[in-house]
């Protein structure tokens, strides 16, 4: 049984962060797109394959690169980022729904998502950091990211209930702080060279999500 979570522990992290979002869509119908639990079952069964493809797409990509001496430095978590608002605009436009509101559903979905699948990370000894100033002890990348995800999804909670946040705002904000966070997390995550192409999908996170949060919100601050 030990074996078989140990060789599946990827699917089980999906597995689970696929029920956990969904049971708080659902006790939290509110902050869905869509309200009635069959629906937001479907809904979060697509947020979690198209977030998975697209992860593995990104992941597929670094494989190929860094077989090519072209590293690119642990980027599948950037094709949530990057690939997934592709399929959820789609998604929006054929099933005709509100389509910030829907971002703002998965925003919620992601975070859940992602906490589970970086514990995961935890269990399976990947994406480590780097030793200590020449010590035997890590840099702990993978737990810091998981305090950044409980402290994001505190905040936007908040700036939800307090109606703070213009719908559809929540998503970019993910984007922008996630990338901040991860530019400088980078540099101590386990990897060749210090500077990596992880750092430009970084910039590229933080300048696409404030933009967008401006637009919508009119250049009000971020933060």
């Amino acid at each position: 049984m030990l074996s078989f979570i140990s060789n599946h522990s990827h699917y089980l992290a999906v597995l689970i962060g696929f029920i956990a979002g969904t049971v708080f869509l659902i006790r939290n119908r509110e902050l869905s797109v869509v309200k009635s639990e069959p629906m937001i079952v479907l809904l979060c069964l697509f947020f979690s394959t198209v977030s998975v493809l697209c992860a593995l797409f990104f992941s597929s990509a670094e494989i190929y690169f860094t077989e090519q001496h072209f590293y690119f430095g642990s980027i599948s978590t950037y094709g949530v980022y990057f690939l997934c608002p592709v399929f959820l605009f789609l998604l929006g436009k054929i099933c005709k729904l509100d389509r910030k509101g829907l971002f703002d559903t998965y925003a919620y979905y992601a975070v859940i998502s992602l906490i589970i699948l970086r514990m995961n990370c935890i269990y399976s000894g990947c994406c480590y950091g780097k030793p200590f100033f020449h010590t035997s002890y890590l840099w702990p990348t993978r737990e810091s990211e998981i305090l950044f995800y409980i402290i994001v999804f505190i905040y936007i909670s908040r700036k939800v209930k307090d109606k703070k946040i213009k719908k559809g705002s929540l998503f970019p904000m993910l984007m922008f702080s996630y990338g901040s966070f991860r530019f400088i997390n980078e540099f101590f995550r386990y990897g060749k060279g210090l500077f990596r192409l992880a750092h430009i999908w970084s910039i590229l996170s933080m300048i696409i999500g404030y933009s967008i949060y401006s637009e919508l919100n009119k250049g009000r601050s971020i933060i």
